[in-house]
């Protein structure tokens, strides 16, 4: 049925219908046509646009807000990723300098290996006698210099578990730098022994 009457106690629209059965004992039931009598200057009409001018202030200013939030989590990403890559880069300048460390050295053992093989084939016993007081220095500094260098080295993985979303709001996750160095060094029976005082050096053989 349509609607044709408006009841005052309840401020509702009604149908005939309601108008006898629901509304029967309110006190004042009216045709539309008649309650709606100066509706334009009415306090319903005020209240309602007061109303709706409310709700819609309200949402526009979600929609800023939500807005912001939206360019602070790009903004956010940006920086996150700028640090992961900032952390790489170090990671990587540590491995880098840790590696040349290294390769130095080994070219410096293999330099001894190959002096002290040159010379049991081609130097005299007191040549090859000169030279391996001068490489047990060498050794022994290097022995020392490994027992001190593997702990400090690590086995760097940058790997990233994420969290729910709900608790990513107050974090993202973690990141994990490293582990231990699985490499050991087993030193010789002289890794523990002092490094002997200065000795005479032996010159490279030209020959």
């Amino acid at each position: 049925m349509s609607l044709e009457f408006y009841c005052s106690n309840h401020e509702s629209l009604c149908c005939r219908t309601c108008s006898v059965n629901t509304h029967r004992t309110c006190g004042k039931i009216l045709p539309i046509d008649v309650a709606a009598r100066g509706i334009k200057s009415s306090v319903m009409l005020y209240d309602v646009t007061t109303n709706l001018k409310g709700l819609l202030k309200t949402a526009e200013k979600l929609v800023e807000d939500r807005t912001k939030n939206k360019e602070k989590i790009a903004k956010s990403k940006a920086t996150t990723l700028q640090t992961i890559d900032n952390f790489k880069r170090q990671l990587i300048q540590e491995a880098e300098s840790e590696l040349s460390d290294i390769e130095i050295r080994c070219k410096a053992i293999v330099d001894l290996s190959e002096q002290l093989e040159f010379l049991t084939k081609h130097g005299s016993e007191s040549q090859i006698l000169m030279l391996l007081n001068t490489i047990r220095v060498d050794i022994s500094k290097q022995e020392n210099d490994f027992q001190n260098l593997i702990p400090s080295y690590e086995c760097s993985d940058v790997s990233f578990k994420a969290s729910g979303i709900k608790s990513a709001l107050k974090s993202l996750g973690s990141m994990k730098k490293s582990v231990p160095c699985s490499i050991e060094h087993k030193p010789s029976k002289h890794a523990q022994a002092q490094v002997p005082p200065e000795c005479v050096k032996m010159p490279k053989s030209s020959n």
